[in-house]
Parts: C-alpha cells; sequence; structure tokens
C-alpha cells in the first residue's frame, strides 16, 4: 500500500466532472430596497447640477429599479431609477 506525501496534491473532485471555481456574470445577492412606496425622493445623475424632483416611489422592480413619478402632476418618470441615483430631503 502506498503512502501519500503532503507534496502530493489531493484532488478530491469526480473525475470527468466540470469544475468551475467562479462565473465572471454572477447573480447578486437580493437586497432590501432603501425606499419604500409612496416615499419622496430625488434624482441625482452625473453631470446634473440640480436634481429631479421631487418624486414619489411608485413601485419597486426587480435589482431595485425604481418606478417614480412626478409628485406635482402624478405623470410618470420617463424611465426607471436606480437606488444609487435616488436622494432623500434630511
Amino acid at each position: 500500500m502506498s503512502k501519500l506525501y503532503s507534496s502530493q496534491a489531493v484532488d478530491a473532485r469526480e473525475p470527468g466532472k466540470a469544475h468551475v471555481d467562479g462565473y465572471a456574470n454572477a447573480a447578486q445577492f437580493p437586497t432590501e430596497p432603501s425606499y419604500s412606496v409612496n416615499e419622496i425622493v430625488y434624482v441625482q445623475t452625473s453631470g446634473q447640477n440640480q436634481p429631479d424632483g421631487p418624486l414619489v416611489v411608485k413601485a419597486i422592480e426587480d435589482g431595485n429599479m425604481y418606478r417614480l413619478k412626478w409628485q406635482s402632476t402624478g405623470s410618470e418618470y420617463h424611465c426607471l431609477v436606480p437606488e444609487d441615483c435616488l436622494l432623500v430631503l434630511s
């Protein structure tokens, strides 16, 4: 019977099975939204001097993308907004 020395590598994987250490486009774990429906927010994007708003959170879509509407008119904001572009007044 042969001994296994510490300098020898042991591969515990099943023969003939592929193994992947990671994925380039791995899914993000879902996170709790920072804002809630009916909360008043402002949208700040790069290149803007002043944020858009006030807007009201109408719905929260997959990936914490926010569907907003203008507080003054009730009309829907022109696009879904990612969470990191939203601000609230303190």
